[in-house]
């Protein structure tokens, strides 16, 4: 299979990003702007590429802690994301809640999270670069082709 899809990260959450991430002296605030993104996308004729609207990432943390799971999912449907991607520490809250999009699952997953990647009823797939790594952005091949094939032969089946 194959796609085209961009990642937006935190799509329609603010985030604080600390000072150690951005190299100035103090935290910043950055605040989505999901219409601008999507004039954007269509100003570049980019409407064939899937928008996989990004929130709730292990990485940074929400300006606006009181909002749920769900709720920044809803807001990115309805900003016009094609599917959500969420940190792979969202997975408990995953269990209670009905959403109205595709969740991806990112954020450091290792091979031993697999299990609880796929047993999940709301996740699609995951994005996980890091997980076929040998060492820091080298591939390890044996290992990738390993995880495929146990994906593929129904080891980590998912419970639908």
């Amino acid at each position: 299979a194959g796609g085209d899809f961009v990642v937006v990260d935190e799509f329609v959450n603010p985030i604080s990003c600390p000072s150690s991430e951005t190299g100035l002296e103090k935290n910043m605030r950055f605040d989505p702007q999901p219409d601008f993104f999507q004039e954007f996308r269509t100003q570049i004729g980019a409407q064939n590429i899937l928008l996989l609207a990004g929130t709730h990432s292990n990485y940074y943390p929400r300006v606006d802690k009181d909002q749920g799971l769900k709720e920044s999912v809803v807001s990115a449907a309805l900003y016009g994301a094609d599917a959500v991607v969420v940190g792979k520490n969202n997975l408990p809250e995953l269990d209670t809640v009905s959403l109205p999009l595709p969740v991806f699952i990112s954020g450091g997953i290792k091979e031993t999270d697999l299990s609880s990647v796929f047993s999940n009823k709301q996740v699609t797939g995951f994005l996980a670069g890091s997980l076929f790594e040998r060492e820091l952005h080298i591939i390890d091949l044996d290992k990738t082709k390993k995880i495929v094939n146990d994906i593929q032969g129904g080891i980590y089946e998912p419970n639908r």
